[in-house]
C-alpha cells in the first residue's frame, strides 16, 4: 500500500478538481429540459414575420399603385416577429395601404 502513497494525493485533488467542474444532476436536467422545449417550441417561434406579411398581403387590392405597399410588407416581413420595430413597419405599411385604398373590402 506504500507503493500507492505517492500518487495518492495527485489521485484525490484531481478527482476533486474534476468533481468541482461538473454540473450538478438538477443544472443537467434543467438544461436538458430547456433544450427540449426549445426544440418543441421552435415551430411555433418563426424566426421573421413572413406570415403574418403574407397574410397582410392577401388584404392588398391588385393593382399597380398598391405594389409599393406589397413589397413594403414583404420588407418589414422579414423581421423578428416579436420586435417593435417589425410590427410598427407591419402596421405602418398596412395603414398606408388603407389610407391610400388599396386594401380590399373585407366580406
Amino acid at each position: 500500500m506504500n507503493t500507492l502513497k505517492p500518487f495518492g494525493l495527485p489521485l484525490l485533488a484531481s478527482a476533486v478538481l474534476l468533481v468541482g467542474c461538473s454540473k450538478s444532476p438538477v443544472e443537467v436536467g434543467v438544461e436538458a429540459a430547456q433544450s427540449a422545449a426549445k426544440q418543441a417550441l421552435a415551430p411555433l417561434n418563426p424566426k421573421d414575420a413572413s406570415a403574418q406579411a403574407e397574410r397582410m398581403v392577401a388584404l392588398i387590392a391588385d393593382r399597380p399603385e398598391c405594389y409599393f405597399y406589397v413589397e413594403q410588407l414583404r420588407e418589414a416581413g422579414r423581421g423578428h416577429p416579436t420586435a417593435g420595430t417589425t410590427q410598427l413597419d407591419l402596421v405602418g405599411a398596412y395603414d398606408g395601404a388603407t389610407k391610400a385604398g388599396c386594401v380590399k373590402a373585407v366580406r
